[in-house]
């Protein structure tokens, strides 16, 4: 997590985040930081996909992760 806030204060990105634990609230709380960061926040649809739990299709989410972003410089 530490480095997370260090990215998002140098505004230099890693291309893929896995935020994972048992604390929910931190998982949420950075995720939410990222997608602020990146983004502005999560209204940005076109942009923005959440995957959470098990029955997660990995074929989507390469596909998704292989998409390019939509006016925007990142995809989240």
């Amino acid at each position: 997590m530490k480095n997370i806030k260090e990215h998002i204060k140098l505004n230099l990105f890693k291309p893929v985040y896995l935020i994972y634990g048992t604390e929910s609230y931190l998982k949420k709380l950075y995720r939410d930081k990222l997608v602020v960061a990146l983004l502005g926040g999560t209204d940005d649809e076109m942009n923005y996909a959440h995957f959470d739990g098990k029955g997660i299709d990995v074929s989507e989410v390469i596909g998704i992760a292989q998409t390019l972003p939509f006016f925007k410089e990142k995809r989240v």
